[in-house]
């Protein structure tokens, strides 16, 4: 099933924001993500839907299952010698490359923080300080700083760019918390966030386990439940979307009508 949010599985949001205004922001963007000091390669996080049925291709394995391989090799394996003499975790981004060489691990992103991810996983919709990569995006800023002006965002939390290889698959996943929920369980949260792209290379989409169908996602602005299963197409052609944190106002609540719940 797709759970959704007050029985939509999704929520066009172009008419609330200034997609095109953002659109225009391409080049800024385009050029911030390329200057940007610390680009983090990768996931390593294993969500508790992540080892559910159905949850990356089959053919694909995921920085997190190449991780949990790598420290079930024994300690004199030549690629855990290596690995360790990387410094493994304590040189991140360069391990991630590492595990992608030695262990075939597969990740399509890179991501840049624009707000910091300070805090931990948990903490994700809290109000959150600028990074110092946000320097190279002077206007998006203004543009983000709009969204509390219009009355969008209450507060603005987490804020990162997720930069997609090209002719890569992002892995169709869940975004859900340390509780084991079983398979296609659900549990409430409030999860309150804008994915905006500035066209429409990306093909999001929410996938349905129960009936294998895909609902897309054509909007260049949007929300979700995120402990939907959800993922996007392979594009031969380089491309990102910003993901937007934050904690919605009662006004926009309201237009959404979803004023009346308390969790999603």
């Amino acid at each position: 099933m797709i759970k959704g949010i007050n029985g939509q599985p999704y929520f066009n949001l172009d008419q609330y924001l200034d997609v095109e205004g953002f659109a225009k922001l391409h080049a800024e963007m385009s050029k911030g993500i390329v200057l940007s000091k610390y680009k983090k390669e990768g996931n390593i996080v294993k969500p508790s839907g992540a080892m559910e049925p159905g949850s990356w291709q089959a053919d694909l394995k995921p920085s997190c299952v190449a991780l949990e391989e790598y420290y079930q090799l024994p300690e004199t394996d030549p690629i855990r010698v290596a690995g360790k003499e990387l410094g493994e975790m304590d040189n991140r981004d360069q391990f991630i490359q590492y595990l992608k060489l030695t262990m075939g691990a597969y990740d399509a992103y890179q991501f840049v923080f624009l707000k910091t991810e300070a805090g931990g996983w948990d903490s994700r919709f809290e109000e959150k300080e600028w990074t110092p990569d946000a320097q190279y995006f002077p206007n998006l800023k203004l543009w983000l700083e709009n969204l509390i002006t219009t009355g969008i965002f209450k507060h603005l939390g987490r804020i990162l760019f997720f930069k997609q290889e090209h002719d890569c698959i992002p892995v169709c996943h869940r975004d859900l918390y340390g509780t084991d929920m079983g398979v296609h369980g659900y549990g409430t949260h409030r999860n309150e966030f804008i994915h905006i792209s500035p066209n429409d290379q990306k093909q999001m989409y929410l996938w349905d386990p129960e009936t294998n169908k895909k609902v897309y996602i054509p909007s260049r602005a949007c929300w979700f439940n995120d402990s939907d299963w959800h993922g996007a197409e392979k594009n031969n052609k380089q491309s990102y979307g910003l993901r937007i944190d934050g904690k919605f106002t009662d006004e926009f609540r309201k237009k959404l009508g979803i004023d009346h719940l308390d969790d999603y």
